[in-house]
């Protein structure tokens, strides 16, 4: 269960199943041309779940994607973005991705280190102002972009500093940071782990994305449309919404403090990379098709060697599976290895998988929190596995 206090956390435990480290291969040459029919993909199947996981769960709507090499062969949307206008939720809507967003960040920082800007071995030191304590009172620690983006950095889990501005009780919505906060933040934590050691934190990406932008002197947002999103002509995903997309933006809703109720969305505001994004299906499967391009190395906006390394795993050990930069390896029961990402703010809850020998991926976003993405991407793996064997 992931703490109301915390939603926009990956909670791996509840469904992914492993107790090794698992390597994901590049793509082999004999798959270059492979490409998956939909003929044969039990659709009716994919329906009777989410319709059943809708009705079990009181959950308002699902939009579903499955992405074959670079299309988006599947794309359907059950229910309402918002419950009291009854308007219905489309492929095209858009959703809070909570920590999908950590992969966009970990991918933004192999693109500036491409572009000379950051080394992966650098300090984070090096990018924060002269004399900002870092962290409180554990100056020896030479803490690196690399334990950042793996996890590794034994910082705490949350902001120490976040402004919950729900009552007592509530799940929390967050309130949007700023540099002034993130800093002050930085002055009181505290190093509460094993520099080394794998232990998940929202904190590690929130200042990663900070770093970054300081590393390149444009703003966080700025910068990954820039680098990433523009790119891969990814033109519905942002942190801040145009106000002329606004009317596609779903409703959020928290399964246990008023699930009729509409909830506020979150603003992340400095520590947009840990989970600030805002996006659709097709867009995600704009992202996910990067991740089958591994073998062009002049291709925008990473390199194919450059993808591939974002989802090896490193030299860390980790429980039921594997971390690389951002991004998770997991076997899946019934369906073998993905790499993985989920999200959840409360009120939106998200997962991106792909399988990169087969180059298959899914997409699962929705406007209910808690585990909601993930009770419909364990089904929805094994419904595109048993269609990968037969096909």
């Amino acid at each position: 269960m992931v703490s109301k206090k915390n939603g926009f956390l990956f909670p791996l435990a509840a469904f992914l199943i492993a107790n090794h480290f698992l390597v994901c291969p590049p793509t082999s040459k004999a798959q270059e041309n492979q490409n998956y029919s939909l003929a044969g993909l039990d659709t009716l199947r994919i329906t009777r779940v989410a319709d059943s996981l809708m009705k079990a769960n009181n959950v308002p709507s699902y939009s579903l994607g499955i992405v074959s090499q670079q299309e988006l062969i599947y794309a359907k949307a059950f229910g309402v973005m918002n419950r009291k206008t009854g308007k219905p939720a489309t492929s095209n809507t858009l959703y809070q991705i909570g920590s999908i967003t950590k992969v966009f960040t970990a991918t933004l920082m192999a693109a500036l280190r491409d572009d000379g800007l950051v080394k992966i071995a650098d300090p984070v030191r090096k990018y924060l102002p002269p004399g900002q304590t870092f962290p409180g009172g554990r100056d020896d620690a030479e803490l690196t972009l690399r334990h950042l983006a793996t996890h590794t950095s034994g910082l705490p889990r949350d902001f120490v500093n976040r402004v919950n501005v729900d009552p007592p009780g509530g799940p929390g919505v967050a309130k949007a940071y700023s540099i002034k906060e993130l800093y002050e933040g930085l002055n009181i934590s505290k190093i509460t782990g094993t520099v080394g050691a794998y232990a998940y934190s929202n904190l590690n990406f929130g200042l990663l994305g900070h770093v970054l932008e300081r590393a390149a002197g444009v703003p966080y947002e700025q910068l990954l449309k820039q680098r990433i999103l523009e790119p891969l002509q990814m033109l519905d995903s942002f942190v801040q919404i145009p106000p002329e997309k606004e009317g596609r933006f779903a409703t959020a809703y928290w399964p246990n403090f008023g699930p009729e109720e509409d909830r506020d969305p979150w603003f992340f505001g400095e520590i947009s990379g840990a989970g600030g994004l805002t996006s659709s299906v097709p867009d995600l499967a704009k992202f996910i098709s990067l991740q089958f391009r591994t073998e062009d190395n002049k291709q925008k906006p990473i390199s194919g060697a450059t993808v591939r390394e974002l989802w090896t795993p490193q030299p860390v050990e980790v429980n039921r599976g594997a971390i690389a930069f951002g991004w998770h390896i997991r076997e899946i029961e019934n369906t073998g290895k993905w790499v993985i990402h989920g999200g959840e703010v409360d009120g939106f809850s998200s997962l991106v998988a792909f399988k990169p020998e087969q180059e298959i991926g899914i997409i699962v976003l929705t406007n209910f929190g808690n585990n909601t993405a993930q009770n419909m991407a364990v089904p929805l793996m094994e419904i595109v596995w048993d269609w990968l064997k037969k096909s």
